[in-house]
């Protein structure tokens, strides 16, 4: 893996604890996906996402909910090193919750579920890094409903 892209995702929250050479062995068997987006660009919505969690490696993102008559409520932004779509990947839900949408020109990098699920199996602190972050994501929903 290129330098570049190998710095740039051993930065990501998931890989915390975990050695650059522990890393690259979890990285050969697995195929993260980069895309870029330009700035308003739509990348999950309700009714178009994949089971795919995206990592922000450049640029933002802002995070959306709308309510019934259309008008978007704005929940987060996202900044490099930030994720969403773990409820895709990691639930049964039959449709993502909210709009993501790229806030500037934004580099994500995807790992498909079946991915995230070999890296959660193979190395421990993937696992617990998940957990802290649904953790965390928990808490700030909960703020977030507490101002409403």
């Amino acid at each position: 893996m290129e330098n570049e892209l190998f710095k740039n995702i051993s930065s990501l929250f998931i890989f915390n604890n975990v050695t650059p050479r522990r890393l690259c062995e979890l990285l050969e068997n697995v195929s993260p996906e980069f895309e870029i987006f330009t700035h308003g660009q739509l990348i999950y919505s309700p009714s178009e996402f994949s089971t795919k969690i995206g990592f922000v490696i450049k640029g933002g993102c802002t995070v959306e909910r709308h309510r019934s008559d259309g008008t978007a409520i704005p929940l987060n932004s996202l900044k490099a090193g930030d994720a969403f779509g773990v409820l895709s990947a990691f639930s049964t839900a039959a449709e993502f919750p909210t709009y993501i949408k790229a806030k500037k020109d934004a580099q994500i990098v995807f790992f498909n579920k079946a991915d995230m699920l070999y890296l959660v199996k193979n190395e421990p602190e993937i696992a617990i890094n998940i957990i802290y972050f649904l953790g965390n994501r928990i808490a700030f929903l909960n703020d977030k409903i507490s101002t409403f």
